[in-house]
This record gives C-alpha cells, structure tokens and sequence, in this order.
C-alpha cells in the first residue's frame, strides 16, 4: 500500500513538473526545537570525513522548515554531549516537535547504543559506557519532556572505529531499540549493519534524508520509507553493497515537516481553472461573433473571417479538453493519495510499522563497527 502510495506522488510529481520552487513554511502551528550534532575530527580512533558536512546540511534545512536549532561539531566528551542535549530538551514540552540528529561514530554495549565523543580513548569495552553519551540516556529524556513526535536519526556505523584494537570488541552495528511513544527512530542501517560514507559532500543516509526532509506533503513514515528505498537503491546499484536503513515508529500521527498540503498542486490547479475559464469564454465569444456573421450577408469576406474563427474554435475545444483532462488527473492523483494516506494511518495504529526482528549475534564477541 504505502509502495502505491509512494508511486502515485511520482506520478503526481510529473504532471507537476515545471511548477516553481516553493518558499518553505514561514512558522509551525506547534514549536520545534533540533539539536544537531556532526562528529567528525575523531582524536584517537579513525576521523571520519563527512559528518560535519552532513550536520551543517541538515542544520541548514531544519532552520528552513522552521525548527530553532542547536547546531554542535566536534564534541569532545560525554560530559559536552550532555550538557547539549539537556540544553536541548529544555526548551521541549509536550507541544514541541522535537528532532535530535547524530553523524559520528557510534556503538553498541550490552544492549545500549553509545555515541562517541571525538575525543574518546577507551582501555577496555566497559570505557564506551563510561564514556559514550547512551542513546536510552537520550530517549529517556525526550520521554520525561514529552514533546511530541520525537525524532531521533543516527548517521552512524560507517567504518568499525576500534578495529586496530584487539583488546576492544563490540558487537557489529547498533542494537535494536523499540523508541518510547511518540516517537521515530531511525538508523542509517540496519542493526547489526554497516553503513556507507559514500564519495559525495554527504553520507549515503544524510544525502537522501535531504532530499526528502523538506519535501511537501510527506508524512513521518513516508519519508523514511522513501530514504529507505533511496539508499538501498544507490547502495546496491552504485556501490554493490547492502544498506537497508532502520526505521522503528511509535507514533501515528500525521505530521509532515514541510506540510501536508502540497501548495505546488493547489497551485497548478488554480492555473488549470484559470485557463481553462479563459479558454471556455473565448470559445462562446468566438461562436457568438460567427453566428452573427453566418446570419448576415454570405460574402466571401464574411465566409473567410467564419473560416478563420471555426479554425480557432477547433484549437480552442481541443485545449480545453486537454485542460480539463489534466485538471481531472490531478484531482484523481490527490483523491487516491489522500485516501492511502488514511489507508496508512489506520495500519500505522493498528500494527505498527516496525522491521522484522533481528535476530541476536551467533557469538556473544562484541566487535566495533567504526561509525
């Protein structure tokens, strides 16, 4: 269903082509507050090359679609990754759209997920818990703010940062976490997954989460799903790797970052109205004026100007049906949209849209993925 959904806003997308760029929303009905966080310039274990691109870009959009943002490089410690984040969730409350977006390294510890500081040097695997920001410590926090929805995106996993150290083994990928309610957990891969940074500005995740984040009319759900599917695309056709990006969702509402309603095609709607409103009153004027002249004296002068006039009369009715054919599609493309957009929701709240169960690791060794 939501595969049809995603083809039908393809298609609507193409009728809409040539339509101009839309200025994004100004302000939101609730509050939204970002923290934003790119983790690249790692002192002891391997540098990572795009997530400060990666979270200067998605500061960028956030700040468009009207989200105030806390936009942090290179934070050194736990103790600077709490402090962020606890600055962050007081400005939260149980009206604030809420977006918390990690590019760095990142790990998995007995069942927790643990960003790295970029100045982390751990001795032993118990270290990272010591010093690593716990992704649960995050999402307890959100869950005590209850602001809602909650967004959480780790662009993590892209290398194993201790693989130089024997000593320090960690299970590979991030664990799976079920997100409180209210809130939508994202990946860049799957648990127990690698992820990759890719050759261009962004990491494969971020490059397609921007391309989605500020697009009208998609819900929580569908953009995910449709950066899913950019990156496993990209990931098999470009790289010949798999990269199936993790989404879990606990929460059913509607909420679509840059609008639900998309402007561009209340817009062309109008325009076809307009036209087709001008086209239809020319053609009335044109039959009144060869009706007045087929009822005077039959010259040849007279016989051409009717000529001429049935001539544009026929160009005439051949747009206007175009015109309203055009206008009929649309209408059909944003009546089916809207009715699986329902379709959706109720499936959402019934079942939940989680991935299948992961099943556990063979052995009990933890390996570190550099991330």
């Amino acid at each position: 269903m939501t595969a049809h959904l995603s083809v039908l806003k393809a298609a609507l997308a193409v009728v809409l082509c040539g339509a101009a760029a839309l200025p994004l929303p100004a302000q939101s009905a609730a509050p939204r507050v970002a923290l934003v966080i790119g983790n690249a310039a790692y002192q002891k274990i391997e540098p990572l090359k795009n997530p400060r691109n990666d979270a200067d870009d998605v500061c960028a959009t956030l700040k468009r679609l009207a989200f105030r943002v806390h936009c942090h490089f290179d934070l050194a410690s736990r103790g600077d990754l709490r402090q962020a984040v606890r600055a962050f969730a007081s400005e939260l409350g149980p009206d604030t759209v809420a977006l918390f977006y990690f590019a760095g390294h990142a790990v998995q510890s007995r069942g927790d997920n643990y960003l790295l500081p970029v100045a982390i040097a751990p001795e032993t695997a118990l270290d990272i818990e010591d010093d690593g920001l716990s992704l649960s410590y995050l999402l307890r926090t959100l869950e005590e703010a209850r602001s809602a929805p909650n967004i959480v995106i780790v662009d993590a996993c892209r290398n194993e940062p201790f693989a130089r150290s024997p000593s320090l083994k960690f299970a590979r990928g991030l664990a799976r976490v079920d997100p409180p309610v209210g809130t939508v957990l994202a990946y860049a891969t799957a648990p127990g997954g690698l992820a990759l940074d890719g050759v261009d500005r962004n990491g494969l995740f971020t490059k397609h989460l921007l391309m989605h984040l500020a697009a009208p009319g998609l819900r929580l759900a569908d953009l995910f799903q449709l950066v899913a599917r950019g990156v496993e695309d990209e990931a098999r056709m470009r790289y010949r790797f798999e990269q199936v990006p993790y989404r879990s969702l606990s929460y059913a509402g509607s909420l679509c970052l840059a609008g639900c309603d998309d402007q561009r095609l209340a817009d062309q709607m109008a325009e076809l109205r307009a036209r087709s409103e001008a086209a239809a009153q020319r053609i009335q004027a044109l039959e009144r004026e060869n009706a007045r002249l087929a009822s005077g004296r039959s010259d040849a002068s007279s016989s051409g100007e009717v000529q001429a006039r049935e001539t544009e009369l026929l160009q005439l009715r051949t747009q206007l049906q175009a015109l309203r054919a055009q206008g009929l599609q649309l209408e059909e493309y944003q009546r089916r949209i809207k009715a699986l957009e329902r379709d959706n929701e109720e499936k959402s709240r019934r079942l939940g849209e989680r991935d299948p169960p992961v099943s556990p690791p063979a052995t009990r060794t933890i390996v570190v993925p550099s991330f």
